[in-house]
């Protein structure tokens, strides 16, 4: 498989799933491909397959936990669809973790915090960034959310670039969306 360098290797990729109560291999299988994005749903169909071998009614409602490699739309749709409850860590999760610079840049859109509840981005200095469109770019509905107050906002040099507002774009997977 490619390598992080786009080098040809002979490499492979280790899938598997494990429970976590007894530690008991559910599902497990080796694919060249070198990222785990379209790996979840083959490996959650074998664990379901290899359960229904066993149980005459496949038990419903598995928790499912996984890095943020497996975090795409498609995975967290099909977890939601298949009535897994699933926890994949987000990408502002693994930077959290992993104290990323984001006091070096205190005003990147790791530091905007989403209301759920006001459907809308939160500044790192409390304001609320307000919708302003919803559209479509390459197949994929978008929402922008920004504010007029940037333009008198005292930190807007440090926020944007040049006179700008501030825009934050979101994907509007609600799956994603309540996952977080």
């Amino acid at each position: 498989m490619k390598n992080k360098k786009g080098k040809w290797e002979f490499d492979y990729n280790g899938q598997i799933a494990v429970d976590d109560y007894k530690g008991i291999i559910l599902a497990s299988y080796i694919t060249n491909n070198p990222t785990d994005y379209y790996e979840l749903i083959p490996l959650m169909e074998q664990v379901q397959s290899n359960l229904s071998e066993i149980y005459d009614e496949t038990p419903v409602n598995y928790q499912v936990s996984a890095d943020n490699g497996y975090s795409t739309d498609m995975n967290t749709e099909y977890l939601e669809q298949n009535g897994f409850d699933g926890y994949i860590s987000s990408r502002k999760l693994s930077r959290e973790q992993k104290k990323y610079n984001l006091s070096d840049k205190p005003f990147a859109k790791d530091n905007f915090f989403y209301d759920n509840e006001m459907m809308t981005y939160i500044r790192p200095l409390g304001q609320p960034l307000y919708k302003i469109s919803e559209y479509t770019y390459k197949n994929k509905s978008r929402i922008s959310h920004w504010t007029k107050e940037c333009k008198t906002c005292p930190m807007q040099l440090f926020c944007s670039k040049g006179n700008r507002c501030r825009v934050i774009q979101d994907y509007k997977i609600p799956s994603k969306i309540r996952m977080q």
